[in-house]
Order: structure tokens, then sequence, then C-alpha cells
């Protein structure tokens, strides 16, 4: 059902102390992501309810770490680190990689989960989800979750390693090209989205990105390749992965890509940019 966010500091506030009544009474006013206090209760003691703590700070951010574990093995390898962007608590798209300042703490410590894991029969995809805090001198790190499955950021590591066939560095904590000692980064999001889409079919998708130049170049290793375009039409939703040379240029292509896509589908434009075949008896 989602998850919910439960404030306790105005009671705090107003009378310092929390006691079983005034938690209760505050259910009502959660927030949530969908429905309400009513419906979340009817459904805890049929699936059950987990309770944690909400991580506060100023500067939060919340990166990932992946790995894979060999089923032949059960040898351990971390593949990446992200940054998540979130809308709320909804997963929005990530930046590869994490932040060079705490990179090599997640790597380590989805390391060490991972060996965990791998004791215990997992294999196959899994990543951990972190939240970081920054404190005067360094970083609080805090682990909140595991998925034992691929997840939003494996898509698009996985379009980064087919496209230029190169390979992970777990030490830099960056990708290297097959032809190149120069990191790649990219920006992703599964959530392009926008009501004047609707309509649009792939080729039309196509057009627009070679129009203005920012379809992936296979010559630079830059650019942007799109997925899930089977939801263009009827959802005006797409996914897209934006690659370049350094965390800005990737930013930028991928800011470029979305605000070309605005403009071209305005009431004003629409149409314009798509090819109309000549019908020939």
């Amino acid at each position: 059902e989602g998850n919910s966010l439960l404030d306790l500091s105005k009671i705090i506030e107003e009378s310092g102390e929390l006691t079983p009544e005034k938690i209760e009474r505050a259910f009502a006013g959660m927030s949530f992501v969908s429905g309400d206090w009513e419906k979340y209760h009817s459904k805890i003691k049929s699936m059950g309810v987990i309770v944690e703590e909400w991580i506060s700070g100023k500067g939060k951010t919340s990166p990932s770490g992946q790995g894979y574990i060999h089923p032949d093995s059960a040898i351990v390898d971390i593949i990446s680190t992200h940054e998540q962007v979130l809308e709320g608590q909804v997963y929005f798209g990530c930046k590869f990689p994490s932040k060079p300042e705490y990179r090599a703490c997640i790597t380590e410590l989805s390391f060490k989960v991972g060996r965990n894991l791998a004791k215990k029969g997992c294999i196959g995809f899994f990543s951990l989800d972190f939240v970081v805090v920054p404190t005067e001198k360094d970083y609080e790190v805090y682990a909140v979750e595991i998925n034992l499955r691929p997840g939003g950021t494996t898509h698009p590591l996985m379009t980064l390693k087919y496209l230029l066939n190169g390979k992970y560095d777990t030490d830099k904590g960056v990708f290297l090209g097959e032809n190149s000692n120069s990191p790649k980064y990219y920006v992703a999001s599964d959530n392009i989205r926008s009501s004047n889409y609707r309509g649009l079919l792939p080729s039309d998708l196509m057009t627009i990105l070679s129009g203005h130049h920012l379809q992936f170049n296979v010559h630079s290793g830059k650019g942007a390749i799109f997925h899930l375009m089977g939801a263009l039409s009827e959802f005006g939703k797409c996914g897209v992965t934006c690659i370049g040379d350094s965390p800005e240029e990737a930013q930028s292509i991928y800011d470029k890509v979305v605000s070309t896509l605005d403009a071209e589908c305005s009431p004003k434009n629409m149409y314009t940019h798509m090819v109309i075949p000549l019908l020939h008896e």
C-alpha cells in the first residue's frame, strides 16, 4: 500500500511528551502516497506493517549500491552506485555514479551485505538503498532497504554497458568504455511525462531527437536513448538514459531532451515535427 509519514513533532512541541493515546490520535493526520488512514489501517492486520525512524537532515541524499551474486560461485560483484532521484518517497530516476565523497563507503557496505546475502543462498541482482546526511566533518550513512531483484537503476546501467561494451571499475567507482580511459556518466528516468506527449509514436520521438542532434552517437559515446516508448502514445510517458563525459554534461543532455520534447509537443507546435507519408495508388 506504499509508505506513509507520521509526524510527531507537533505533539512533542505542544506537550513535551508522547503517550500511546496521543500517537493514536495522530494517525488520522498521516500523509499517504495514496489513500487515507482508514484504508491503510484496514490492511495492517492482513499485510502487516514496518515502522522505521524518519531520518532528517539538511542536504540529505538517497544513494544506492547495486551488486550481483554469481549463481555458480557465490562471488559478489558490486556493479554500480547511484544517486536516486525521488519525488517525495517515489522513485523518479537516477544519476550515475553516486557522489565521490561517499562512493567508497556505499561500495564497501554494499559488498558486506552482498557477502551476507550470498551465505544465505541469495543469487542474482540485489541493491541497497541508503540515506546520507552531511555532518560538520563527514557524512552519516544509513542503510534503509534491501531489494533482491533488478531495480530501477539496473536498466540504465545495462544500457550503458551494452552500448559502450565497457566495464565498471569497482575501486574507482566509475564506468570505462571499451575504447576509452575516460569515465562515462548518465542521468536516467522512467518518468518523463506530459499530457502533450499523448499521441506521439516512437518514430515521432526519433524524428524530434535526431532533428535536435540529441540521439546517442556511437562514435562519441554520448547522447540520449529512450525506453518505455510503448507507453508514450496512450499515457504520454517514456523513459530515457542520457550519457555524457561528465555529470554536468549528462545532466545537460537530459535537460535538453525534456525541454525539447516540451517545446515540440506544445499545442502551437503539435504535429509540425511529424513525417506524413505520401499515399500512392
